[in-house]
């Protein structure tokens, strides 16, 4: 009965050590080229399907007021982009490697506050800062009595960072897929 016992156990730890093993392996280049070019066509296929909010037409100046800081705000920030950078990157090494979906990722195009240390959203809250300063009171004028005359730049700062990692996120994607099918041919 001992014998027996040993015998189907170390059957069983042989099968689990082989299939540890396959399961670890590295995906081969052909492999992992269908692979990307599967991601990329999701990543397209999202944003060719994406339709933003319907913006009430009285509110076409709210709209207009927040892309105006979303565009400047990251293409003044290179800690921003550097930032997004690093999280694609860590992102893209996981969906390589494990051979995941881009739908499967832990942080699928969302902002994740832990993200950035104090310094660095401090950092980064300056720059947006300026911006809305410089912004807003254009806003103002051009909407007396718009919804967003009240409103203050730490009001919208963490909603501003939400919208950029999700809108700003999708073309690096793209690109860095790209880059790495080129590669692979």
């Amino acid at each position: 009965m001992k014998n027996r016992f040993l015998t189907t156990f170390l059957a069983l730890a042989a099968i689990a050590a082989f299939t540890h093993t396959q399961s670890t392996q590295q995906p081969t280049k052909a492999e992992l080229l269908a692979h990307l070019h599967n991601v990329k066509a999701e990543i397209t296929e999202i944003i060719q399907n994406y339709e933003g909010p319907i913006i009430p037409e009285d509110k076409k100046s709210e709209q207009q007021f927040a892309l105006n800081i979303i565009n400047e705000f990251y293409d003044s920030s290179d800690l921003l982009q550097q930032n997004l950078s690093n999280q694609i990157d860590n992102d893209f090494s996981l969906l390589c490697n494990n051979m995941i979906n881009f739908n499967q990722l832990p942080h699928n195009i969302t902002y994740v506050a832990p993200t950035f240390d104090k310094i660095t959203k401090t950092q980064l809250y300056q720059t947006f800062e300026a911006i809305f300063a410089k912004l807003h009171p254009q806003y103002c004028i051009n909407n007396p009595n718009g919804c967003l005359i009240s409103i203050t730049a730490q009001d919208i700062f963490e909603e501003i960072l939400e919208v950029i990692f999700y809108i700003k996120e999708l073309e690096p994607w793209l690109q860095k897929i790209d880059t790495k099918i080129a590669e692979l041919k």
